[in-house]
């Protein structure tokens, strides 16, 4: 086992125990990320591709 596997503890998450401000905090950067990546046309055609293989899975 290695040296990390031996440190990690189970944690109990509560998210609606963190405050909202702190969720726009940590939120904000990621916006701003998938906006740009959302102007490269070839970004957004693969998303546009991976979208429609999902749609069809579900509806299988």
């Amino acid at each position: 086992m290695s040296a990390a596997a031996q440190r990690t503890q189970a944690i109990d998450l509560m998210p609606e125990t963190i405050p909202q401000e702190h969720i726009d905090n940590l939120a904000r950067p990621l916006i701003e990320i998938v906006t740009k990546a959302f102007e490269d046309p070839a970004f957004a055609a693969e998303f546009e591709i991976w979208l429609a293989e999902r749609e069809k899975r579900i509806k299988s």
